[in-house]
């Protein structure tokens, strides 16, 4: 397969300067920080648009979490898209949020494995590491069908040992060169990587959550990290849409207004959709559609309704 995504956009000059990408200092973070946010596409995209007003009472919440920023290698090409162009106002977005001393990371998916071994022998890291791209490798994805297209990386799939990191490292290296419009190969390698950062047996449960309003991979991503043993780990990330994070902001006092409320709704195109919540009288959750104005109405009202994911 051919991609037509860039792994470096063509004005990736005009955010150079606010990205952290050495490794030593990426490491330095991800284990000082109190929560690592990992920025999707998406949620980038629909945050941009958004007032500033509204940016900053975001940004707020990052700096209350003691939060820093993490846009993978792939999120960067999604934003890219397929002109190489990041866009005016992702651009601004990112560089507002800098301005507000919150660090973002450009991460290389390949620095998870480093960020193991800092607790674990490499024999370790590569087991690790295979549990989380088997959990992931469904048959529509773009990480099966790397597999298919490389045989020399099957062994990640199979039960045996793995001597070293050359395979891994070269699995996020043939896994980006396949990326297509309209996949979810962003929300899976972010998955991967927060899969694997669960097992860090120093970091608190609920530290790394993932924005992302990809419905479906974030489905994914809940399937997938459900499916580690409670006996290897019992620690939980936090998937949040933009509706979800909305009210979470909302409970936290960070937003009240209803027309702030309904404008970072109506950013992710709250109407068009099919949202997955709890009612405060139903037994079961559903999906539930409404407009941006009647999700407001029912955020602002205390313990009405939950937001699911």
């Amino acid at each position: 397969m051919s991609t037509r995504y860039s792994e470096i956009p063509d004005n990736y000059d005009e955010i150079k300067s606010i990205l952290i990408t050495d490794y030593n200092e990426i490491e330095e973070a991800v284990f000082s920080a109190s929560s690592c946010f990992f920025y999707d596409a998406c949620s980038i995209q629909f945050h941009s648009n958004v007032n500033q007003i509204i940016q900053e009472k975001i940004s707020n919440y990052f700096i209350s979490k003691g939060g820093i920023l993490l846009i993978t290698k792939c999120v960067l090409m999604e934003l890219g898209g397929l002109s190489h162009i990041l866009q005016r106002k992702e651009v601004n977005y990112l560089k507002f949020l800098s301005s507000r001393n919150i660090k973002i990371i450009l991460f290389d998916e390949k620095y998870i494995y480093d960020l193991l071994a800092t607790e674990y022998q490499n024999s370790k890291v590569n087991e690790i590491f295979k549990f989380a791209v088997r959990a992931f490798n469904s048959k529509a994805s773009i990480i099966h069908a790397t597999f298919d297209a490389i045989p020399e990386l099957q062994p990640i799939l199979h039960d045996v040992e793995i001597k070293n990191d050359d395979l891994c490292l070269r699995f996020f290296s043939e896994v980006l060169k396949n990326k297509e419009e309209g996949d979810n190969l962003g929300e899976e390698l972010i998955g991967v990587c927060v899969f694997m950062l669960l097992y860090l047996t120093g970091e608190e449960s609920g530290k790394f959550t993932v924005i992302s309003d990809d419905t479906s991979g974030s489905i994914k991503i809940n399937k997938a990290l459900q499916s580690i043993p409670v006996h290897i780990t019992n620690k939980k990330a936090l998937i949040l849409s933009t509706p979800r994070f909305t009210q979470y902001m909302i409970k936290e006092c960070f937003i009240d207004s209803i027309t702030e409320i309904e404008e970072i709704l109506s950013s992710c195109k709250i109407d068009e959709k099919y949202i997955l919540a709890l009612g405060k009288n139903d037994l079961f959750k559903g999906e539930y559609k409404h407009t941006a104005h009647e999700w407001a109405e029912l955020l602002l009202m205390p313990n009405e309704v939950t937001i699911m994911l």
